[in-house]
């Protein structure tokens, strides 16, 4: 979830590690698996940037990241009613 948000607004891997306060080989463990179930994609590199891409949440990466969401909020709420 914390890659996924991370890559919203478009992220180097360097960005995701420390947005996602992962380390280097647990991101890439990470990064294939979202990219094999079509929720990161990997994009061309910016004209300024010297190699590697940008990560980005697929639009089926959004729908997941709110669902995850919802659940976390559900809960949440269920814990603190009791």
């Amino acid at each position: 979830m914390a890659i996924l948000e991370a890559a919203l607004p478009g992220a180097t891997k360097t960005t995701l590690v420390y947005r996602s306060n992962l380390n280097f080989t647990l991101v890439e463990r990470y990064i294939s698996l979202l990219e094999t179930k079509g929720l990161l994609s990997l994009g061309p590199p910016p004209d300024d940037y010297h190699n590697g891409g940008v990560y980005k949440t697929s639009e089926k990466g959004r729908e997941a990241l709110g669902t995850l969401r919802d659940a976390i909020d559900l809960a949440l709420e269920e814990t603190t009613t009791r």
